[in-house]
């Protein structure tokens, strides 16, 4: 008899150790994982220090054994995927050291044309090398490759816990010595540019079918869309399986660069220029396909917040049509780029960030953004594509109070909680830029309130907060509004297109 107690005790004893055990382990991972932000982008250097200690790590895949032993598709998804090659490969590492000081002191000095203080020998050589042509395209080149990097550093400064995945769907491929360049002197014309084999059987297949002019461009874009939009609806279910509550989407196509592929493929396909009225109907098709497709694919994934960067042409999203910051779904927050206060001025809304008072909800810091880029670097960048990732940033560190809440809810908090800014009246959805300090707030108190009631109470809390205040290592320096002698000579890094793959085979 005593024997049976003394047994039952030690398996009591066992069972309860090993319950102690599992939910140590458990509240360890939670608080080890904290939110799980994708950075769907040109990819991102995981060696860099900012970034090292905040890397979401695939636990159920034993890294580099060429195994795929969490049977997901994907062998050694270590820190993500690589959706444009098909590898883990999520940084490319040939242009690794490329980025040289004269690069750097490229965008520090369109950092100081934006903010009307670069001296009379920086516009001087600023404007030599704006002139030269070899120079440019590498500065474009490698504004890609530092791109996802930038945004990821932006994602997690200044928090604990937010955790980084990397989903790469910008293409960096191309030549990063330049060993391929055209012949200057002799520069092809896009009429006499090969079809890619793909694309020659779409065409080959629609005129087979009796498919020609107009609608013959029309189907081979549906096609390429759909070639597109198949590998983004990869990403997107990647990111839902393995548990991301927000992904940063600092990319899209404008409306310029659809005019752009709608004309490419008139001269390619037919060997002419399309009219007026036939460059807007193809633009037209192309953004509405674009649209169904995407609003199907980022809907699926409905646990996760998508935060879109609004845009880089200055134009009105409400107007002409961007993807994918247009899809204006629950789980989806496009975001304008916003330019602080000077001394003597209020602040706006960056002359080249793209708006629409229905299309885009809030603004965020998005002009002379100091973040890290490969190689522990770190560069001065300015776009809708900075202003973002502060926004998931945000998104990121109200989940970690309250991961119970929905994207919707967080949504509604970042919108809800901004500083109302007048010169955004009209302009954002919520005519203000967002609050981090009121966002959080409001995320504590939704754990014990409504969440209207949690909101008003952080409202009625903090009245005001510097927005050049929501980060420190990473921040929104203070500026004026740019004066028309400067913006001529400004160059803000393009939103990378999901199509960029295809532009670079015809633009130069």
């Amino acid at each position: 008899m005593q024997v049976i107690k003394k047994n039952n005790f030690i398996i009591l004893s066992f069972a309860l150790l090993s319950l102690i055990l599992i939910i140590s382990n458990f509240l360890f991972l939670t608080k080890a994982y904290g939110s799980l932000i994708a950075v769907i982008d040109s990819g991102v250097d995981t060696s860099v220090d900012i970034i090292r200690d905040h890397l979401w790590v695939n636990k159920y895949d034993i890294p580099y054994n060429s195994i795929d032993d969490d049977d997901n598709g994907y062998i050694d998804d270590i820190f993500g995927w690589n959706f444009i090659d098909n590898n883990n490969l999520v940084i490319d590492d040939r242009y690794q050291g490329l980025f040289n000081s004269d690069h750097k002191l490229f965008f520090d000095i369109q950092s100081k044309i934006t903010y009307a203080t670069a001296t009379v020998n920086e516009i001087l050589w600023i404007k030599q090398k704006l002139n030269d042509k070899k120079f440019m395209k590498k500065i474009k080149t490698l504004g890609t490759y530092i791109h996802g990097t930038h945004v990821a550093g932006i994602a997690v400064n200044d928090t604990t816990e937010n955790k980084i995945q990397t989903i790469k769907m910008i293409s960096t491929k191309g030549s990063p010595n330049d060993e391929d360049d055209e012949d200057e002197n002799n520069p092809v014309s896009i009429e006499d540019l090969p079809l890619p084999p793909e694309v020659q059987r779409d065409c080959d297949i629609a005129i087979a079918r009796g498919i020609s002019g107009i609608n013959l461009v029309k189907y081979v874009l549906s096609k390429i869309i759909s070639r597109q939009m198949e590998t983004m609806k990869l990403a997107v279910k990647y990111a839902d399986q393995t548990g991301v509550q927000v992904a940063n989407a600092s990319f899209g196509t404008g409306y310029t660069q659809g005019k752009m592929m709608a004309t490419i493929f008139f001269r390619v396909i037919l060997k002419r220029f399309p009219t007026s009225e036939e460059l807007t109907s193809v633009t037209d098709y192309f953004f509405n396909q674009l649209s169904l497709k995407g609003k199907s694919i980022f809907s699926s994934a409905n646990k996760t917040l998508f935060v879109f960067a609004a845009g880089n042409e200055g134009i009105s999203n409400d107007i002409y049509p961007s993807t994918p910051a247009n899809l204006k779904l629950e789980n989806t927050i496009s975001v304008a780029a916003w330019m602080g206060p000077s001394s003597n001025r209020e602040g706006a809304l960056a002359h080249f960030s793209n708006f629409g008072q229905k299309k885009v909800e809030v603004a965020a810091p998005g002009v002379g953004i100091v973040s890290t880029i490969p190689g522990n670097k770190y560069a001065t960048l300015s776009g809708t594509s900075q202003a973002a990732p502060f926004v998931s940033n945000i998104a990121g560190e109200i989940l970690n109070i309250n991961p119970q809440l929905s994207p919707s809810e967080v949504k509604e908090i970042i919108i809800k909680t901004v500083d109302y800014k007048a010169a955004l009246k009209g302009k954002v959805t919520s005519s203000g830029v967002v609050n981090k300090s009121r966002a959080v707030l409001a995320a504590t108190y939704s754990k014990r309130y409504s969440l209207s009631q949690a909101i008003d109470l952080a409202i009625a809390e903090i009245k005001s907060f510097p927005t050049d205040n929501l980060n420190s290592r990473i921040r929104s320096r203070i500026t004026t509004v740019i004066p028309q002698i400067y913006k001529d000579l400004q160059y803000v890094n393009p939103l990378p297109s999901e199509f960029k793959n295809v532009l670079d085979k015809y633009v130069r």
